[in-house]
């Protein structure tokens, strides 16, 4: 129980990493404006990228990225003595938590009223320290994606659809239950990114320079 009970601590600590307003707060500081009410109204680095332009952006998505890959870079270190045989039975399924853990706080963060971004950046970030080989197998996907759609959206699904299989033969090595946690990601990014996936089959999702408050960040 003693395990149960630190994992769940670690879960709440890497929550609020994840819950830093990123976005908010680099809209507010260089440009004085709240960044909910501009654009896509998204907080997350591609709405500030529209607004601020790519060096914001770069600096909003690094920060996003490390939100979530601290945390769970930190847990790793001790991460077998926080195992059980009840939802974390081996380390990479610890390692899980924590990423699901941070990618909620910046979704559902409790400085946005519960609000906040979709979590691509700060789920990129967990699952790069979780596995890094098939991240950055899937980050090859999403600049793939990117380079022929021109949506930030359909890159995040195209590299969270590759994600599980990455992970399973590479860091995974084979074993279901990492298949079963890298299907997480392509499940909560299709959750949260539900209305581009409905505007890229309507063929109706604005391409990434476009600045319209009916388009929505990937």
């Amino acid at each position: 129980m003693e395990s149960i009970t630190l994992l769940l601590f670690a879960m709440l600590a890497a929550y609020f990493s994840g819950a830093l307003p990123t976005a908010v707060i680099v809209a507010r500081r260089v440009k004085g404006i709240n960044i909910l009410e501009h654009g896509s109204g998204n907080p997350g680095a591609s709405n500030v990228y529209r607004i601020l332009g790519p060096q914001w952006a770069t600096a909003t998505l690094l920060i996003d990225v490390f939100k979530g890959y601290f945390p769970v870079w930190l847990i790793e270190r001790v991460a077998s003595s926080l195992t059980n045989p009840y939802f974390a039975q081996n380390e990479i399924a610890v390692m899980g938590w924590i990423a699901l853990a941070a990618f909620a706080g910046h979704v559902f963060s409790p400085f946005l009223k519960f609000k906040g971004g979709k979590g691509a950046a700060t789920g990129l970030g967990a699952m790069f320290a979780l596995a890094p080989q098939a991240t950055t197998l899937a980050l090859l996907v999403y600049g793939g994606a990117l380079y022929l759609w021109k949506r930030f959206s359909a890159g995040t699904l195209a590299a969270a659809i590759v994600f599980p299989v990455l992970l399973y033969f590479r860091e995974g090595h084979m074993d279901p239950q990492s298949l079963v946690w890298g299907m997480t990601v392509p499940f909560l990014l299709a959750l949260t990114h539900r209305r581009n996936i409905m505007r890229i089959l309507r063929r109706e999702e604005l391409p990434m320079h476009v600045a319209d408050g009916s388009n929505e960040d990937g």
